[in-house]
């Protein structure tokens, strides 16, 4: 629902679309409408809705990080690393995407290491070395989480290279 409501400022930025709210029927009106059906088809919003600023419960992150961990800790060097960075993907995700964690994206992957990791996250420096492993078995079980398709699996391999690159420049010391 955030999304949606922080679309419709943007759109109307974007393409000129100004809404009269004396006439229910203005072009304004029937777009804002479709531009709301679209937005909710595409991303699914769940039956529940999360209040903004509610906190994710402990539960779920331990149900992400004990999913993920029995699939991928066999490839992690170091899962105490995995698990506090795992957690705070969780964290991230559930805040950004309202109940469901498990959800990956160029945006938001960029998002979580460039903008939350510093920001937010205060990672010991173990889960730090081990972010280039963690995020790409992260991506790679919820890809196969999503069951997303090869080209979409390529493009978010892809562009999480390019986020790491940028990571590890701001994070050398």
């Amino acid at each position: 629902m955030r999304l949606l409501r922080r679309s419709i400022p943007a759109a109307v930025d974007y393409y000129g679309v100004d809404p009269d709210p004396e006439e229910p029927d203005s072009p304004g009106a029937s777009y804002y409408g479709l531009l709301l059906y679209a937005r909710y088809r595409a991303l699914g919003l769940p039956a529940v809705v999360v209040d903004e600023g509610s906190p994710m419960p402990p539960e779920v992150g331990d149900q992400v990080v004990a999913d993920f961990l029995a699939a991928k800790s066999d490839g992690l060097p170091d899962v105490e690393a995995a698990k506090e960075l795992i957690r705070h993907l969780a964290t991230f995700g559930f805040e950004l995407d309202a109940l469901r964690p498990v959800r990956v994206s160029p945006v938001k992957t960029a998002g979580f290491l460039l903008a939350y990791v510093p920001e937010v996250a205060n990672l010991s420096d173990q889960a730090i070395s081990a972010v280039p492993t963690v995020m790409e078995a992260w991506t790679e079980w919820v890809a196969d989480q999503r069951k997303l398709p090869i080209e979409a699996v390529r493009t978010l391999r892809s562009e999480l290279t390019e986020v790491l690159a940028e990571f590890a420049k701001a994070h050398r010391k």
